[in-house]
């Protein structure tokens, strides 16, 4: 049962969006973002199943088996990442909090660095995408968004607001605006990083580049 509600979180979320019948709006300029690539930091995005739990052991797994070579930098070029140290970031799971720490790759040509990131996780935030995809989806379906704290003892009542008022002002009109036919999270992921360079619920601006060849080892789960 969570399996099911980890895998369509969105299709519900979608489905309230097209039944919106308001005016047609522009989506927001996401110039922010383009302007960032001058900038030192650039997310890398592997992708990983959203129903598997986010813990250190298996992101170390995963960058494992994350072929460094095959990586390209937001410059153009490839093969020029080697691992440039690590930081911590906080995590909210349904366990609890913990501190995960996140590789960061740097490249020897442009000298920019790149943390990389499972797909699980949203940047510079603590709430992880199916965390969100949950309370968005109690949200469209008038439910008591606030169910979700229930099942993340880490996730209070300020954080659900936190993450629908990020959803209503930076994200709902640029997932209209894509006007595509998303039948799961991962049509909706492809989606952003196609056509805005970002993770679903982002909202700073740095370029989030989605790295899709993995070891032939390494499950990629977004080709259904």
């Amino acid at each position: 049962m969570n399996s099911i509600r980890l895998f369509y979180p969105m299709i519900s979320v979608i489905m309230g969006i097209l039944k919106i019948k308001k005016g047609k709006k522009q989506a927001p300029s996401l110039a922010c973002s383009v302007a960032c690539l001058h900038k030192s930091i650039v997310m890398i995005t592997f992708p990983v199943e959203e129903s598997k739990p986010i813990t250190q052991n298996f992101y170390n797994k995963c960058i494992n088996k994350i072929q460094f070579h095959m990586l390209s930098c937001s410059c153009g070029h490839r093969g020029c990442l080697k691992i440039h140290g690590y930081y911590r970031r906080k995590v909210k799971t349904p366990e609890g909090s913990f501190m995960l720490v996140v590789c960061r790759v740097k490249c020897s040509v442009c000298g920019k660095t790149h943390a990389i990131l499972p797909s699980s996780l949203v940047p510079y935030s603590q709430i992880s995408l199916v965390c969100c995809c949950q309370i968005l989806s109690a949200l469209c379906e008038g439910e008591n968004v606030n169910s979700v704290c229930e099942e993340y003892p880490e996730v209070d009542e300020n954080n659900v607001k936190s993450v629908i008022r990020r959803y209503r002002k930076h994200w709902r009109e640029r997932l209209r605006s894509c006007r595509e036919d998303f039948r799961s999270l991962r049509d909706v992921i492809l989606a952003c990083f196609s056509h805005y360079s970002a993770q679903f619920m982002q909202i700073r601006g740095t370029v989030n580049l989605l790295h899709q060849k993995t070891t032939r080892h390494y499950t990629n789960f977004l080709p259904a």
